[in-house]
């Protein structure tokens, strides 16, 4: 029993303590008045705006997204074809390219 009352009494006093520094750190925060409404009516606002703005250019913005996947997926392979006709010129004209060994090692197969 004096194990537990002991620990009781610790408990306690570490509340108390607790309580004490939160105090003195809610006196030494800086007041603020409160903002409560003028916060939630920006915020409010701000919502607004943007679902609005949304509305208004998301007929624009999605096509333009599609167009310019399709755009970048264009030049991708252009970049591909280009890259593997000259792999193939090089090859053809006697410059091969790194991976011509295996070709023929496997066309001599």
């Amino acid at each position: 029993m004096g194990d537990q009352a002991h620990m009781q009494q610790r408990a306690r006093l570490v509340k108390e303590q607790a309580q004490e520094a939160l105090h003195k750190l809610q006196k030494c925060a800086p007041r603020l008045v409160s903002n409560d409404r003028w916060n939630t009516a920006a915020l409010a606002l701000v919502v607004a705006l943007v679902s609005v703005g949304l509305a208004f250019t998301a007929p624009v913005l999605i096509p333009l997204g599609g167009v310019l996947f399709l755009v970048a997926a264009g030049v991708l392979l252009a970049v591909a074809l280009l890259l593997g006709i000259s792999s193939l010129y090089k090859y053809v004209n006697g410059t091969p390219p790194p991976w011509a060994d295996q070709i023929d090692a496997a066309r001599s197969n």
